[in-house]
C-alpha cells in the first residue's frame, strides 16, 4: 500500500479507505493493488516515451487547472470564494487576493503564466 502524508492537492485517487494523493502514484497503486500492467505488450523504449509524455502533459494540465481555477474571474465563485468561506470575516476576500497574487507569481515563475490567453 502506498502511504504518504496528505499533500492537500487535487486530484486524489480514493479506493475504499486508501487515498493516493499524487497523480504520479495512481498508476503504481493500481498496478500493485490490482495487478494491472499498463505497459503490457509495449517495448521498453515505448514505455519510457509513454511515461515521459504523461509527465509532460500532467505538468501542463496542472498549471492550466491552477490558472483556470484561481485567476479566471468567472470561476472564482466555484473555487477561491468557496475554499475560504470558513475563514472569519472580513478575511475571505483578503485571503483570496493574497493567494491569487501568489499563484500569479508562481505561474509567471513557471512560465505558464507568461502565455497570452485565447
Amino acid at each position: 500500500m502506498i502511504r504518504e502524508k496528505r499533500q492537500k492537492k487535487c486530484p486524489v485517487l480514493v479506493d475504499d479507505v486508501e487515498v493516493v494523493p499524487n497523480t504520479s502514484l495512481f498508476r503504481k497503486y493500481i498496478e500493485k493493488t490490482y495487478g494491472h500492467d499498463f505497459d503490457t505488450g509495449l517495448p521498453e523504449a515505448q514505455c519510457g516515451v509513454a511515461w515521459a509524455l504523461g509527465e509532460l502533459c500532467e505538468d501542463n494540465i496542472y498549471w492550466s487547472m491552477i490558472l483556470e481555477r484561481w485567476l479566471v474571474e468567472e470561476n472564482s465563485l466555484a473555487g477561491p470564494v468557496v475554499f475560504f468561506r470558513p475563514v472569519p470575516n472580513p478575511m475571505p476576500p483578503i485571503t483570496v487576493a493574497v493567494v491569487c497574487r501568489q499563484i500569479h507569481r508562481d505561474l509567471w515563475g513557471q512560465c505558464f503564466g507568461r502565455h497570452a490567453r485565447g
